[in-house]
């Protein structure tokens, strides 16, 4: 059985990362996965500084030729049993 635990933590010199759990026992073998919260760089109005290749709205901007695009009735929404 596969159970999993979460913690956040913050890293410290050295790149050193302490987890601890009363439910890990000693000497048990565990994967671990880091996952690091990066800030985003600051937003301009440019679209190169989001991360858009250069160029990109220029290029596909009103590029569609085919037929007009409609967005069809999406029906009735779905009712669901409520969970217990």
């Amino acid at each position: 059985m596969t159970s999993a635990t979460r913690q956040m933590v913050i890293v410290k010199a050295g790149g050193v990362i302490e987890i601890r759990d009363p439910q890990l026992p000693a000497g048990a073998v565990v994967e671990v996965i880091v996952l690091v919260d990066v800030p985003l760089a600051p937003k301009t109005g440019r679209p190169e500084d989001r991360g858009w290749p250069d160029g990109f709205f220029e290029e596909v901007a009103g590029g569609w030729q085919g037929a007009q695009l409609v967005r069809e009735d999406q029906g009735e929404y779905e009712i669901r049993e409520e969970l217990e």
